[in-house]
């Protein structure tokens, strides 16, 4: 048991390294479908919302999604499929994103559970699948 103890901080030290090396991905993106409400007159209506492009930066909890110039910091993870990665923010925007086929979903619902009242503002409710391309970013100096 002891021997168990003693390991346990070195592999948690492997664990911190191996997000810290993480290398940056860059992707150009566009909405495929999306879908949405909005809150208007106290109810939800349908929302038409229009498809947008955005930038899409992978580095673990230093990862990022940036709309018209609006960057939002989002956490991600791979999952236990290499190829998926995962990203969440603070407000309950949820990302999936596929490396090897360059798709992804985004659904964004906190304006169902916060607002004012009634009668108050929301943020819309909305569901997309996108679609994206690596960007090159260029040798990076920092890699031996």
């Amino acid at each position: 048991m002891t021997s168990k103890r003693k390991l346990l901080p070195l592999f948690a030290l492997l664990g911190a390294s191996a997000v810290q090396s993480q290398e940056v991905d860059v992707w150009a993106c566009i909405d495929s479908r999306i879908s949405g409400l909005k809150w208007e007159n106290t109810r939800w209506v349908a929302d038409n919302i229009v498809p947008s492009n955005f930038l899409l930066v992978l580095n673990g909890i230093d990862s990022s999604l940036s709309i018209n110039g609006d960057r939002t910091l989002i956490e991600c993870t791979r999952s236990i499929l290499p190829q998926i990665v995962s990203c969440n923010d603070i407000l309950g925007t949820s990302l999936l994103f596929n490396t090897v086929t360059h798709l992804g979903t985004l659904s964004s619902i906190i304006g169902g559970v916060i607002g004012p009242g009634d009668d108050g503002f929301r943020d819309p409710i909305l569901v997309k699948t996108f679609r994206c391309n690596p960007v090159d970013t260029g040798p990076d100096e920092t890699r031996p």
